[in-house]
């Protein structure tokens, strides 16, 4: 198989027979609920950022127009590429409709005075990294890239998944490392909003897992560990530790040798039709072979 550029989704599917389908193209073209609400979720949080969060401006009164803008986008962008949503979007649409609004009131009250002290540098950020002479080229969108108080560049990642990565998983995602190695080595097309050019970090970064469904307050009793890492219980309807929501993987230059052999192997398989698992959000932490699996970041 020839291939002229490597995608994040292509490195880290949970599937990676969807992988193969998908470079034959034997997409189906029905959109399913989970894409749906994912696109959706991208574009909400995308109008968040660019027009309350980073520009001084008042909490949106109704966070579902907001969303329903975004709903319009996703319906057009998926028709452009002959896709339409199934029948469970659209009887489901205003429970989507009104989660996503939820999960953005929560956002922003979390985390506005964060983001308020950051520099926004874009949102769904074309990123470039060719790691090796004979490697096609390595292509991905960051979600969200900003710099953070302390000057830190830090890539986020919007996740809706129901089940929460462990440390395990999130230590050896191939996606949010190939991110760091773009930040060191690799180009990003930013904007100003008149032009747009490709520029060259050459930095260290930090990334973050932001699980959206934690965002969502506790549905029942519940005891667990708070922020401060002490254990205590809470009730329904109290927001979530935000450690559960903001989950930072911390990388150190040293792991770049590795994060591009594991690339490169992947590619090498890729190309020779062979379509390997990848780790699993759960199971990494139960795996015997844990402790011998390789591993990006530095922070236990």
């Amino acid at each position: 198989m020839k291939i002229k550029e490597i995608h994040s989704s292509d490195l880290t599917a949970s599937c990676m027979k969807f992988v193969q389908l998908r470079l034959q193209g034997k997409l189906r073209p029905a959109a399913t609920t989970a894409l749906f609400r994912g696109l959706v979720v991208g574009e909400a949080l995308r109008y968040l950022h660019e027009r309350v969060l980073h520009n001084g401006s008042e909490e949106p009164a109704l966070y579902t127009l907001l969303v329903n803008e975004a709903v319009a986008t996703v319906r057009k962008t998926l028709t452009d590429e002959g896709r339409t949503p199934t029948d469970a979007v659209e009887t489901n649409m205003n429970e989507i409709v009104s989660d996503i609004g939820m999960f953005m009131e929560n956002y922003y009250r979390r985390f506005k005075e964060r983001f308020a002290a950051s520099q926004f540098l874009g949102c769904e950020v074309p990123v470039r990294w060719k790691f090796a002479p004979r490697m096609p080229e390595f292509a991905s969108h960051i979600d969200l890239l900003i710099r953070d108080r302390n000057g830190m560049l830090v890539f986020i990642d919007w996740k809706l998944r129901e089940q929460a990565p462990t440390h395990a998983y999130l230590s050896r995602n191939l996606q949010f490392a190939s991110y760091y190695g773009c930040c060191l080595e690799g180009k990003f097309l930013l904007s100003d909003g008149l032009s747009s050019e490709w520029k060259r970090f050459g930095e260290e970064s930090i990334g973050v897992w932001l699980h959206v469904n934690h965002l969502a307050p506790f549905g029942r009793k519940t005891k667990c560990e708070d922020d401060r890492g002490m254990e205590r219980e809470f009730v329904k309807g109290d927001d979530r530790p935000t450690r559960m929501s903001w989950r930072e993987v911390e990388y150190h230059s040293n792991s770049i040798e590795m994060i591009r052999g594991q690339l490169m192997e992947r590619v090498r398989l890729l190309k020779r039709d062979i379509f390997p698992s990848n780790p699993d959000p759960v199971g990494c932490t139960l795996c015997e072979a844990e402790s011998f699996c390789p591993r990006f970041d530095t922070v236990l």
